[in-house]
């Protein structure tokens, strides 16, 4: 793939992804607005996240070793064999999925003990309902990692969207008559149609899939092998998340889907980037790793970390600045209340810090992952974790939810770089300064940017919502051009070849 496709397939990518996300936190918004922050909506919203840090691990750890191992294979023995381990691979997974919904299932009652001052009973549903989700987002990791191989990307970019149009109808139409009881069973729906929508795709590309239980063969093992690590990784970053959840449930019961929401915005923001810059590098790291490329290695893997960064950094500075607004235009409606946008705007900033470290964990990981070296991600992961339980826990005493977000921005951060400094010692050869330049000149027009969008914020406008969106879009306009300008001035390469044509194909086609 060439720099200009590449750079058009992110492009597009990043369309797709900027409209399923959106779609997404419309749902998301709806729930708070039609029911407002309550003890059912926090409970709804805890077994949700319950179901996304399961298959979060499934997934995490089936697509990072999937789409190697089935690249190489196809590349190194044909289609043939790589379809059999796809169908392999997949029956597999949903007889591991089958034992974990199960589980989850049984042990409801646990795991919703952390939501006794709420409404426990509804917590216990919620978990029980939510747990086939498992199954289901499991096979629609194996489908996107598949179509990704096959550079479909589009379509793979898509796979939030079925999910978000089944939420967004059952509140539009069935809410008032199933209240939140009744979304549950939606959102499971939403994740059926899911992997269904991924499924018609493969079949038109005359994909075999199949039932295939012949677990005992060379490529199903390279996959235990390879996601072990991965696995162990992936549960400790999740276990912060699980922790996060815990600790901010057993604090207020009530207002955690204030937490829960602040962060499920700031990671789609981020994640829409990531993701897209992720799913056309991956399986490019991947085929350069096949074709014993090294140096091919190392510059893609430089120019596509350097873009990520000059992308990332300005939203960091950008949620700090401009939170208040962002929340207010996002979540401050109907039954979401003032107190409620006040809070969140306070944590949604905190959460801001965490960008950076988001994006530099995911992009090295995956390098890590297309070399495959699993075992140094995982390690990584279990820091991340120790970091964040030992802050979360001590900042919650006099921070509360604030607390909660700064602990895991900070965890998000150190093992950001520590990753980075990792990949460093495995490649002696790679070098950082490059990378290390396009931080230095991001934040110096980073500084640039929040001058600027501080003095905007000093300008006194009307009360009302409309003028708070059209104050807000000013700000974000102004930064994005104050921003551009300092690059330009400072001559960032990346800024040239990679950013610039990115936005102008997203310009032509919006």
């Amino acid at each position: 793939m060439g720099e200009q496709n590449g750079v058009k397939t992110v492009s597009v990518v990043v369309v797709i992804n900027v409209f399923a996300r959106a779609l997404a936190l419309l749902a998301g918004i709806m729930v708070t607005s039609f029911y407002g922050a309550t003890v059912q909506t926090s409970a709804y919203s805890y077994a949700l996240n319950l179901t996304n840090i399961i298959t979060t691990i499934i997934g995490t750890a089936l697509t990072t070793s999937v789409v190697p191992i089935y690249t190489d294979i196809r590349e190194s023995h044909g289609i043939g064999r790589a379809t059999k381990f796809v169908n392999n691979t997949m029956s597999l997974t949903i007889l591991v999925g089958g034992i974990l919904m199960v589980l989850g299932m049984l042990t409801a009652p646990l795991t919703a003990y952390f939501a006794k001052d709420g409404d426990y009973g509804f917590a216990v549903y919620s978990i029980r309902v939510m747990m086939p989700a498992v199954v289901f987002i499991s096979l629609s990791y194996i489908f996107s990692g598949v179509l990704q191989s096959h550079n479909h990307f589009y379509v793979a970019a898509m796979i939030s969207l079925p999910s978000s149009l089944v939420n967004v109808g059952y509140m539009l139409l069935f809410s008032r008559f199933f209240g939140v009881w009744g979304l549950t069973v939606a959102a499971l729906l939403g994740f059926f149609v899911q992997a269904v929508f991924l499924l018609v795709p493969l079949k038109r590309m005359g994909f075999g899939l199949g039932v295939s239980c012949r677990w005992k063969n060379e490529d199903i093992k390279r996959i235990f092998v390879m996601t072990a690590p991965v696995i162990i990784g992936v549960c400790a970053y999740q276990i912060n998340l699980l922790t996060n959840s815990a600790i901010a449930m057993a604090y207020d019961a009530e207002k955690y889907i204030v937490l829960n929401n602040m962060q499920n915005l700031g990671v789609q923001i981020v994640m829409t980037l990531v993701l897209a810059v992720m799913s056309v590098v991956y399986p490019k790291l991947s085929l350069l790793v096949a074709q014993k490329d090294r140096q091919g290695f190392y510059d893609y893997f430089t120019t596509a970390i350097n873009s990520l960064i000059l992308l990332l950094l300005p939203i960091s500075f950008a949620f700090a600045v401009l939170s208040p607004q962002i929340v207010d235009a996002i979540y401050g409606y109907g039954e979401f209340g003032s107190a409620d946008v006040a809070l969140g705007a306070g944590v949604f900033a905190l959460y801001g810090v965490s960008v950076l470290g988001i994006g530099l964990k995911e992009i090295v990981d995956r390098a890590f992952y297309a070399d495959r070296n699993t075992k140094t991600s995982a390690y990584n992961g279990v820091v991340i974790m120790v970091v964040n339980i030992l802050l979360s826990l001590l900042f919650v005493r006099f921070g509360g939810f604030y607390g909660i977000a700064l602990a895991y921005s900070l965890a998000a951060l150190a093992g950001g770089f520590n990753i980075l400094l990792l990949f460093k010692k495995h490649h002696k050869e790679f070098s950082l300064k490059p990378i290390m330049k396009s931080i230095v000149r991001s934040l110096i027009a980073c500084a640039a940017m929040s001058a600027v969008l501080l003095l905007i914020q000093m300008i006194p406008m009307p009360e009302g919502k409309v003028f708070t969106m059209v104050k807000l879009g000013v700000s974000v306009a102004a930064g994005v051009l104050s921003y551009a300008a300092v690059l330009m001035a400072l001559r960032v390469p990346e800024f040239y070849n990679v950013v610039m044509p990115m936005v102008k194909k997203l310009l032509k086609r919006a």
